[in-house]
């Protein structure tokens, strides 16, 4: 009876030491199994936080690149309205705005440019996203492709002479800002240059040379700095 007691005792033993030893295979291929798993979700992490990293590297880059442009383009704006003595200098520009229900594209612009003079009261905030239709009167002006200063009152009537009026401007000049192709070899109007007088005696202190000087080296430097 004893002797096979310590027979079966020995086999349990035995068969409990095979089920520990499975058991501990299980659960240390379902340990490494996870420990593999999280290690691939940590390298995949790691390698998405380089890349944004990488992206946000690139960003920021051309954040400071377009932060040049802007100030360069803000400070020949400044320059153009002091050596003028003029009361507002704009740089305008022309893009898409959707389609009609007939299809047909719908024209806008927006003043992205401003600079005037202590007290005046700045145009830019309302000209944004402005039907280019409304503005049909200025389309001759940029086409004419002079830098002449022109006497709001001499006008035609429409929008464009009616906002100069109810911002009191007395006289102004302007020139189309162009982007050559090179494959066509045409040029494309993308916006425009402006300088704005509030007296008459402001626009009368200047030349016609002087303005159509100060108005043509602007606008190169702004096609320089909107096409690059």
């Amino acid at each position: 009876m004893i002797t096979t007691a310590l027979i079966l005792a020995a086999i349990s033993s035995n068969a409990w030491l095979n089920i520990g030893m499975t058991v501990g295979t299980v659960l240390g291929g379902i340990s490494i199994g996870f420990l593999i798993k999280k290690l691939k979700t940590w390298v995949a992490k790691r390698k998405d936080i380089e890349t944004r990293e990488e992206q946000l590297g690139e960003d920021s880059t051309t954040l400071l690149t377009n932060g040049k442009n802007h100030q360069e383009i803000n400070e020949v704006l400044n320059e153009l309205r002091n050596v003028l003595s003029a009361e507002r200098a704009q740089i305008g520009q022309f893009h898409n705005g959707g389609d009609y229900l007939d299809g047909s594209p719908v024209k806008r612009f927006s003043v992205s440019y401003e600079s005037f003079r202590s007290g005046s009261q700045p145009m830019a905030p309302q000209m944004q996203g402005v039907l280019l239709s409304l503005f049909w009167d200025v389309v001759p002006v940029l086409r004419d492709n002079k830098a002449i200063g022109r006497l709001v009152a001499e006008q035609p009537e429409g929008y464009f002479r009616s906002l100069f009026e109810n911002s009191t401007v007395y006289a102004f000049a302007a020139l189309p800002l162009r982007k050559w192709h090179a494959k066509s070899k045409k040029s494309q109007i993308i916006g425009y240059v402006l300088v704005e007088w509030g007296t008459q005696e402001d626009y009368e202190a200047q030349t016609e040379t002087h303005i159509r000087s100060q108005l043509r080296s602007t606008r190169t430097v702004v096609e320089s700095q909107l096409t690059h």
